[in-house]
């Protein structure tokens, strides 16, 4: 016995020793290796975030982790040469409170990289942490900054000037950075030819660049030009920032690129005065800098000249800049008339016509200069005076933004009634859709409302939402979406009535939610209402998003009227306040996300499949001519957000504001907005246009042929006319966007939230198919993992026959740990260890519509063994096996 215990007591020294050198040689492994920078130098790196990245490795104060130690080795070993080498990169204790920022906003998890390139949102790192994988990362991040402008530095100014005629080199200082750079990527997208530099104003070459650009006054924009005379560039035009900045750079380029005379009161009597010159008509524009339509009468001034120059006309051309040629009372030397109008090919038409002048063309007198012969209803519209001066009708071809429009009045028939109106003339938006007046006739049990199938449709399906306690009815109007929590209830039912306190805190608690509303369903007075949306379970809380409020007679057709006019989603958890409140404001976010201007990074985005909606204002110049001055002509964005409603849990929904369009448009947020394109992407990397502005449908589905999207989906056919285009069938369109979705959200495997498992709208609940369960952890749920390529191999081979999904069990536990056989918690609690069931990865097939049987691989008796290798075959011949007879292979499992 005593040589028996002193083995024991050896034993536990010996393991003893080895903790101890584990534990040291794991905290050395995975120790700190970035230095945490203190919340002012982030700051600081922050504002010139846009020139010189910063990337942030989110953790916890002093605490080391793999990703850190693997960041650290690929960081000590990366390409000098690379453009990312020089890149900030460091550490933040992102749970120290003191740290906190106001401009960053904190990751969900610690460890998490981070990088920021001067955006509004920075870009993640959400793969393995691998030596290829960083790499791969960090080349694309490169690649996608250096789409940006270019640094400007002295020998990048000279190297520019002698290819480029002219450059716009842009001083910033600290506070008008971002601008700034945004002015000068609007001019150099609009301007060809132009050379654009930046320089930040911590540039180490920003000061030698102010002196040999005429020591500006920053913020400042100076337009510098090839000399050929001289070895230094010229600089012709310095601009301050200003409300009309880019109206004056865009009157310097065009000034200093047409071949028009630059007339000045030195150079008159050259270019007008001389006998060789005098006798031919000459052309000139007056301009103002400051003045906000310049560049508009810049364009039709350009645009005559070129018509005129075409024909060989014998007339001259001139610029003068009155800023620089200031008005002084002297008599007039030359004999002129003023046209005080925009100089378009038409109105220098009609101008000579009235003036009875004579223009010579190719030698040869002509009465009248017409450069369209006669005017044609489709040569000129309304838009003539727009950005580029196009031409499509005679009503408004020569009217500016001044004009007065005179409209027709027609007289309205006044119908004499013979019965009064029992209702109310005046209603404002929240009286027709508020649910005040409904609630007032409801029953109410622990002051908790009572919907009844009497009333559903008006409180459920068309959501009418109580008022917000801090928000007046008006507000209802914009991106809220209507929720409400139906709490259903049956007599004799011993949870129900302990829970009542807790359900009228939840009916309380919804109100501040902006949206939300609560009510009891009881099931004992109004069987049919439980019956209609099978409800067996008691207590049961759904939240039902309604739509019947956006449904909009332009964006409903006949099929789509016969949807639900709501977006199911249950909850499964336990009937505390804050763990219901925490879920149902999960599921009471917008369906549609703004991204604005931000880049969007495709292969960052959390869904599998989404829905990306570009935006143009509806009152742009920029969009094209409406046939027939239809109003309502454009595909309107609430009809976009009717059909990612549709899609709420199966599809991820963003908006972006279309490139095409100059930001300036988009500053009045209160505008109306018009959908140009709708594009799906999905996690596999395939992506589709669905609608574009100016295409056919047709057109737009006829490329799925030629993509890889139809190699996983569900069979379907579009019944769609040939050459209609969205814009002409609102509510065609709306259903095409719904129904590509669904037929193609599908992926041969799917991630699965809680949310979008347990909603009657999911992508699982539609296609009736046995579903196989991956349960996976941060490790094998990883694109690379052998676990997620051999499951990927063997659900290609199934997805017709089953649905694969997979669930984080370290994002959802409480969920994952209810997908085992009955009772085994009980069990679990007694084992040694981690339970054999509680091994991951694990797959686990079930129905949908049963939530209490399941089959398991490897089986409950296998899983205690040990380790199960997982390959193709073996998943496959699982998957057979079970669907060969599945009332044989389920076993009764926890309610998951």
């Amino acid at each position: 016995m005593a040589k028996m215990g002193f083995e024991i007591h050896y034993i536990i020294q010996i393991h003893a020793i080895l903790l101890i050198i584990y534990s040291q040689s794991t905290g050395e492994h995975n120790g700190p290796c970035f230095k945490e920078l203190p919340p002012s130098v982030v700051e600081r790196h922050l504002k010139i975030s846009r020139h010189l990245p910063l990337c942030l490795l989110y953790r916890r104060s002093g605490e080391g982790s793999e990703l850190e130690n693997k960041l650290c080795q690929f960081w000590k070993k990366r390409d000098r040469k690379s453009s990312y080498s020089h890149w900030e990169v460091g550490a933040y204790a992102a749970n120290v409170a003191h740290n906190l920022l106001p401009q960053l906003e904190l990751p969900r998890a610690l460890p998490t990289l981070r990088c920021h390139l001067g955006h509004a949102q920075p870009f993640e790192f959400s793969y393995k942490p691998k030596y290829k994988y960083f790499k791969r990362w960090f080349e694309k991040l490169a690649e996608f900054h250096s789409d940006q402008l270019q640094e400007a530095t002295v020998s990048a100014v000279g190297d520019v000037i002698n290819k480029h005629q002219l450059v716009v080199v842009g001083f910033s200082d600290e506070t008008s950075h971002y601008d700034m750079e945004n002015l000068l990527f609007e001019v150099r997208n609009k301007f060809e030819g132009i050379k654009v530099l930046f320089v930040h104003p911590h540039s180490l070459e920003a000061r030698s660049l102010v002196r040999k650009c005429g020591n500006p006054e920053t913020p400042a924009i100076v337009i510098v030009k090839n000399d050929s005379e001289s070895l230094n560039p010229k600089v012709i035009k310095t601009i301050s920032m200003g409300f009309f900045a880019y109206e004056q750079i865009g009157l310097t380029l065009m000034a200093q690129s047409t071949s028009a005379m630059q007339i000045t009161k030195e150079n008159i009597k050259q270019h007008l005065l001389q006998p060789s010159t005098a006798s031919l008509p000459a052309l000139v524009l007056f301009y103002a800098p400051w003045s906000n339509t310049s560049l508009q009468y810049m364009y039709a001034f350009q645009k005559t000249m070129q018509d005129l120059t075409d024909l060989n006309a014998r007339i001259q051309f001139g610029l003068v800049d009155f800023k620089e040629q200031p008005h002084r009372n002297k008599p007039n030397l030359i004999k002129q008339t003023p046209l005080y109008e925009r100089p378009t090919p038409d109105a220098i038409s009609r101008f000579l016509e009235k003036m009875n002048l004579k223009v010579l063309i190719n030698d040869k007198i002509r009465e009248m200069y017409k450069p369209y012969v006669q005017l044609d209803a489709f040569q000129i519209c309304e838009q003539f005076e727009g950005p580029i001066g196009t031409m499509c009708s005679s009503l408004h071809h020569n009217q500016t933004e001044h004009t007065p429009r005179i409209y027709k009045v027609h007289k309205r028939k006044i119908v004499k009634k013979s019965l009064k109106s029992k209702h109310k003339v005046g209603w404002d938006w929240h009286t027709k859709f508020g649910s005040e007046t409904v609630e007032k006739k409801m029953k109410k049990v622990n002051d908790i409302p009572v919907v009844t199938s009497e009333v559903w449709s008006e409180v459920i399906e068309k959501s009418h939402a109580p008022l917000h306690p801090y928000i007046s009815g008006e507000m209802w109007r914009g991106e809220v979406t209507k929720v409400t929590l139906v709490i259903f209830i049956i007599a004799d039912c011993k949870s129900c009535t302990s829970n009542m306190n807790t359900f009228a805190e939840l009916q309380k608690a919804v109100k501040f939610i902006d949206g939300g509303s609560a009510y009891l369903a009881n099931c004992t007075s109004d069987p049919s209402i439980c019956e209609q949306h099978e409800i067996t379970g008691f207590p049961t809380l759904v939240a039902f998003r309604g739509i019947g409020w956006l449904a909009q007679d332009q964006c409903v057709s006949h099929k789509s009227s016969k949807r639900a006019q709501h977006v199911r989603m249950d909850y499964h958890g336990v009937l505390l306040v804050p763990s219901v409140m925490e879920w149902f404001s999960s599921v009471s976010t917008t369906a549609v996300k703004n991204k604005g201007h931000a880049q969007m990074f495709h292969f960052s985005m959390p869904e599998d499949v989404y829905l990306v909606g570009q935006l143009a204002p509806k009152n742009s110049q920029f969009l094209p001519f409406i046939p027939k001055k239809r109003s309502g002509y454009f595909y309107p964005y609430e009809c976009f957000r009717l059909a990612c409603e549709q899609l709420y849990g199966r599809s991820g929904c963003y908006t972006q504001y279309s490139d095409e369009i100059p930001p300036r448009e988009f500053e009045d947020l209160n505008q109306d907005m018009v959908v140009t394109k709708v594009m799906l992407y999905r996690k596999d990397g395939v992506k589709a246009s669905i609608m574009e502005l100016g295409y056919t449908l047709h057109s737009r589905l006829e490329k799925e042929k030629n993509s890889k999207m139809h190699q996983f989906h569900t069979s379907h056919r579009y019944e769609i006319p040939q050459s209609l285009k969205c814009e002409e069938n609102h509510a065609v369109c709306t259903d095409l966007i719904v129904s590509y979705a669904e037929d193609h959200a599908r992926l041969p495997v799917t991630r699965m939230t809680t949310a979008a498992f347990h909603s009657k709208n999911s992508i699982v609940a539609n296609t009736n198919l046995p579903i196989l369960v991956a349960l996976v952890d941060d490790e094998n749920g990883r694109e690379d993992s052998k676990f997620l390529k051999s499951l990927t191999r063997a659900a290609s081979e199934l997805y017709q026959d089953i649905v694969v999904v997979t669930v984080n069990v370290n994002d959802h536990s409480a969920w994952a740990s209810h997908f085992v056989p009955k009772d085994y918690k009980v069990q679990a609690m007694n084992t040694a260890g981690t339970p054999s069931m509680y091994v991951y990865p694990r797959l686990c097939l079930i129905q949908w519509q049963d939530h209490h049987h399941a089959a398991f691989y490897p089986p409950p008796s296998d899983a205690a063994r040990g380790p199960t290798k997982f390959t193709k075959t073996n998943i496959v011949q699982f998957v057979r096996q079970v669907l060969r007879d599945m009332s044989s292979q389920m076993v009764e499992t926890e309610h998951f």
